[in-house]
C-alpha cells in the first residue's frame, strides 16, 4: 500500500511526500527483483525533485540488488544505469564538472546492455561535451535525436551541448523546440536562459536584448520551480553583465538600468534559498570587494566558511578573505591570510592582493613569486603588477615594456608607473619621463602604497630639471649651481594608485657636484635625509636586495584557468 501511494504521489508531482512513502515501503521484505524495480522508480522521483546525491545512492543500491537477483531483466538493469548516468551528470553540472567521467561510464554501461535506449546516447553526449569532446558528444546526441525526435529531453541535451560549443543561436533554437513540446518544464527554461546569457556575454548586435530575454527566462523558471538557488544566482550574473554593458533589464515588469545593487540583491537571495550555494557567496563577496565594501565582504566570507568545509571552499574562502583585507588596505592581514595558501592559489585577484601587499611590505622575494605565478595571465591588472615589480626590482627596461603592454587606463597612474620606470633607466630616458611624471603629481591612493608617491615624483622631477639645467650651463660655459637630488627605485606600489617609498630632497651642499644618473634600477628606495639635514654632493646608491628582510620564497604554481560559464 505504501508503494502504491508513493507511485500515485509521484504522478501527482508531490515528490517529497512520495519519497516518505517510498522510504517506508523500502522497509518491506520484498523479492530482490522487486527491490531493484522499487529503486528505479524511487531514484527517478528523487532525480526529478533535484535530490541528485540521494538519487545516486538509491540507483547504486538498486544495481547492487539487481546483481544479486536471479535473472533480472536486462532492459531494467540498463534503465538503472541510465538513471545513474543522468544524476551523475546533473551533479557534475553543480560541481563545475567533477564526476563527469562517472556519468560517461554509466551511460556506456547502459548502452552495452541495451543499445536502443535513446536517452542514454543523449546523456553520454552531454557528459562528453563537459569533458571537451564536442565532436563525439554531438555524434552521440544526433543518434538520440534520430531515435527519439519528439523527446523534449533529448533536445534539451542537444541544446546544452551546442551552448557549450559556443553555438548559442543554434542552442536556443534546439531548446525552443523542446519548450514547444513541454512548455512547463523548468529545466528547459533554465537551459534557454543560460543560452541567452552566453549569447549576451559574447557581445555584438543583439547582446543587450539577449541578456534581457535571459533574465525573463530565469523569472519563468522560478515561477515553475521556486527556490532554485542557481537560477537566482544566474539572474544576478545576467544583471551584472548587463551593468557592464550599460544595458537595461526588465525587473518586475519594468524596464530599468541594470545596477550592481540589483545583482547583489539576487546573490543574497540565492544564498537565502540555499545556504550551501558556494557560487553565490563567491559572486557576492567579489562584488562587495569591488564596491569597496571590504568589511561586508569579510562577513560574507565568514558565512561561506561556515557553509562548507570542503577543501575547495576553504581555499576560496581564504582567497576572498585576503582580497577583502586588501580592499581595506590591511597589509598585515592580507599577507597572514594568503601566504599560508600561496602555493595553492590560482585566483588572479588573490595573487594580485598578496603581490601588492608584499610590495607594500617591501618583501621583494614574495612580490617576485606572485609576479611569476601571474605570468600566464592576460589581464591588464596582472601585466601592470608584473611590470612594476620588474621596474622596482632592477629591470626598469623590462618593466617599461610590460607597463606599456598593460595600457593602464588611469592617466595619472600610468604617468606615475611608466614615468618612474623611465626615470629608473637613467638620464638618457629622463626627457620622456618628465611629462609623464608631471601628469602624475596629483596622484593619490591607498596609504600603504601611495602615501609617499607625490614626494618621490617631486624629487625625481627636481633631479631631471637639475640635470637639464646643468647640461645647458655646461654648454654655455657656466658652472652648475648646485647638485640635484637623486631618486632611487622603491619596492612599494599597488594596483589602484601605487607608490614606492618616499624620497626627500636633501638641502643644498656646500659645493656643487654633477648629478650622476643611476646606471641600473636598484631594488629598494633609500629614503634621503630630512630637509633640515645636509648631505655631501655624491650619488646616492640604493640599498641592495639583501637589505630587504629575507622570507623563504614561495613555490610557483600555474595561473588560474578562465572562469567557467554558468
Amino acid at each position: 500500500w505504501e508503494i502504491e501511494q508513493a507511485v500515485q504521489l509521484t504522478a501527482d508531482g508531490s515528490r517529497d511526500l512520495a519519497e516518505v512513502r517510498f522510504a517506508t515501503g523500502a522497509q518491506v521484505d520484498l523479492p530482490k527483483s522487486a527491490q531493484a524495480d522499487l529503486a528505479l522508480i524511487r531514484g527517478r522521483n528523487l532525480a526529478a525533485a533535484g535530490q541528485f546525491e540521494a538519487a545516486v545512492s538509491v540507483f547504486s543500491q538498486g544495481l547492487a540488488i539487481a546483481a544479486s537477483a536471479q535473472r533480472y531483466p536486462t532492459a531494467s538493469l540498463a534503465q538503472l544505469h541510465v538513471g545513474l548516468a543522468k544524476v551523475r551528470s546533473d551533479l557534475a553540472e553543480q560541481a563545475n564538472g567533477l564526476g563527469r567521467e562517472g556519468a560517461v561510464a554509466s551511460a556506456r554501461d547502459a548502452l552495452a546492455l541495451d543499445p536502443s535506449i535513446g536517452e542514454a546516447y543523449a546523456v553520454l553526449g552531454i557528459s562528453l561535451a563537459g569533458l571537451g569532446q564536442f565532436d563525439e558528444a554531438r555524434r552521440q546526441c544526433d543518434i538520440a535525436v534520430r531515435m527519439r525526435p519528439t523527446d523534449p529531453e533529448v533536445r534539451w541535451y542537444l541544446g546544452r551541448i551546442l551552448d557549450q560549443q559556443g553555438r548559442h543561436d543554434e542552442a536556443i533554437e534546439a531548446i525552443k523546440r523542446a519548450i514547444d513540446l513541454t512548455p512547463k518544464d523548468a529545466r528547459l527554461h533554465k537551459a534557454i536562459a543560460a543560452a541567452y546569457f552566453n549569447r549576451g556575454r559574447a557581445g555584438g548586435a543583439g547582446a543587450a536584448a539577449a541578456l534581457d530575454t535571459a533574465l525573463k527566462e530565469c523569472d519563468i523558471t522560478l515561477r515553475l520551480s521556486s527556490g532554485d538557488a542557481r537560477v537566482i544566482m544566474m539572474s544576478g550574473q545576467i544583471i551584472e553583465e548587463a551593468f557592464k554593458q550599460g544595458a537595461e533589464v526588465t525587473v518586475a515588469g519594468q524596464r530599468q538600468a541594470a545596477t550592481m545593487d540589483l545583482a547583489m540583491a539576487r546573490y543574497k537571495a540565492a544564498i537565502a534559498a540555499d545556504p550551501k550555494c558556494i557560487e553565490a557567496y563567491d559572486a557576492l563577496a567579489r562584488q562587495q570587494i569591488k564596491a569597496g565594501q571590504g568589511n561586508e565582504a569579510l562577513v560574507t566570507v565568514a558565512a561561506l566558511a561556515a557553509a562548507s568545509d570542503a577543501s575547495a571552499s576553504r581555499l576560496l574562502a581564504a582567497s576572498l578573505a585576503g582580497c577583502a583585507h586588501w580592499a581595506v588596505d590591511d597589509v598585515s592581514a592580507t599577507i597572514s591570510t594568503l601566504r599560508p595558501v600561496a602555493a595553492e592559489l590560482t585566483d588572479v585577484d588573490a595573487l594580485l592582493a598578496l603581490g601588492w601587499a608584499s610590495v607594500a611590505a617591501e618583501n621583494a622575494i614574495d612580490a617576485k613569486a606572485m609576479a611569476d605565478k601571474l605570468t600566464g595571465s592576460s589581464l591588464s591588472t596582472a601585466i601592470e603588477f608584473r611590470g612594476w615589480q620588474l621596474a622596482i626590482a632592477g629591470d626598469p627596461v623590462g618593466g617599461e615594456r610590460l607597463l606599456r603592454q598593460a595600457a593602464i587606463q588611469d592617466p595619472v597612474l600610468n604617468g606615475y608607473r611608466l614615468g618612474m620606470a623611465l626615470f629608473f633607466q637613467g638620464a638618457p630616458r629622463w626627457i620622456e619621463a618628465r611629462p609623464l611624471l608631471v601628469s602624475a603629481k596629483a596622484i593619490t591612493g591607498r596609504k600603504s602604497l601611495f602615501a609617499a608617491a607625490p614626494t618621490q615624483i617631486v624629487a625625481a622631477l627636481a633631479a631631471i630639471e637639475a640635470q637639464f639645467s646643468d647640461s645647458a650651463k655646461s654648454a654655455a660655459g657656466v658652472a652648475p649651481a648646485a647638485p640635484a637630488p637623486v631618486v632611487a627605485p622603491a619596492p612599494a606600489v599597488a594596483p589602484a594608485v601605487p607608490a614606492p617609498e618616499a624620497v626627500a630632497a636633501p638641502s643644498a651642499p656646500a659645493a656643487p657636484a654633477t648629478v650622476v644618473a643611476p646606471e641600473a634600477a636598484p631594488s629598494v628606495v633609500e629614503v634621503l635625509p630630512e630637509p633640515a639635514r645636509t648631505a655631501p654632493a655624491v650619488e646616492v646608491q640604493a640599498s641592495p636586495l639583501t637589505e630587504v628582510p629575507v622570507v623563504e620564497p614561495l613555490p610557483v604554481a600555474s595561473p588560474a584557468a578562465a572562469p567557467v560559464a554558468p
